[in-house]
C-alpha cells in the first residue's frame, strides 16, 4: 500500500478528491509514528537546526543541509531559467516550517520530482568523474555543479543557489516572490 502525506500534498480540496478515489491519507502524527520520528504522544519531533544552534543559521559558502526533509520541484521557469525547490515541513498549528532554495540560471539539471533528505553542496572530485562520466563532459559547466542529495545522484548547473526558511501558511506565496525580506525577524536566509 503506497501512503500519501498531507503534509506534502497541499490545499484541502485535493485531499477531499484523494479521500474520494480511495487513496489513503496519512496525517502528520501518523506518518510521524510510522516514521519513528515521533515522541511518546505520537506528536512529531522538531527538525534539527543548522549550526550555532539557531534553527537554519549555516556559515557562508558552507553546505545546506536538511536530511530529514523532503524537497518537491515547486516551480521551474524556462525563460528565465529559475528553478526552485520547496519543503513545507508540518510542525503543528496553522503554519508550517518551510524552506525554499532557488536556483538561478539553470543550464542543467538532474532531479527526481521529490528529493528525499537535501544535501545540498558542491561535489568533490570523485563524485566530478562519476558524473562526468555518466553525463558527458560537454553539456556541463562542471564549476557550476550543484549536489542536491547525500548520494550525489540529484545535481543542478546554476549560479550560487539561495535559501530561505521560515514559517507560513501553506497557501502563502513563495519567500522568493519579490517582497521585501527578512518578513520577519525569526526567518532565516543564506547562498551557498
Amino acid at each position: 500500500m503506497e501512503l500519501y502525506d498531507t503534509r506534502w500534498i497541499g490545499p484541502e480540496p485535493l485531499l477531499r478528491g484523494l479521500h474520494r478515489q480511495g487513496l489513503p491519507i496519512v496525517d502528520d502524527h501518523e506518518e510521524a509514528r510510522m516514521r519513528g520520528n515521533a515522541d511518546k504522544d505520537g506528536v512529531p519531533r522538531t527538525q534539527p537546526g543548522g549550526v550555532q544552534g539557531r534553527p537554519g543559521v549555516t556559515a557562508p559558502g558552507s553546505p545546506y543541509l536538511r536530511p530529514d526533509w523532503d524537497y518537491r520541484i515547486w516551480e521551474f521557469n524556462a525563460n528565465h531559467r529559475q528553478l526552485l525547490i520547496r519543503c513545507d515541513y508540518a510542525t503543528g498549528g496553522i503554519e508550517l516550517d518551510r524552506s525554499e532554495v532557488w536556483f538561478g540560471n539553470v543550464s542543467f539539471m538532474v532531479l527526481a520530482p521529490i528529493i528525499r533528505g537535501l544535501h545540498l553542496r558542491r561535489p568533490n572530485e570523485s563524485e566530478v568523474a562519476r558524473l562526468q562520466a555518466a553525463h558527458g563532459q560537454e553539456k556541463i559547466n562542471w564549476a557550476y555543479v550543484w549536489l542536491l542529495n547525500e548520494a550525489g545522484t540529484h545535481f543542478v548547473s546554476s549560479g550560487r543557489p539561495s535559501w530561505r526558511e521560515g514559517r507560513r501558511p501553506i497557501e502563502a506565496p513563495s519567500f522568493f516572490a519579490g517582497h521585501p525580506w527578512p518578513e520577519r525577524p525569526e526567518d532565516n536566509t543564506g547562498s551557498i
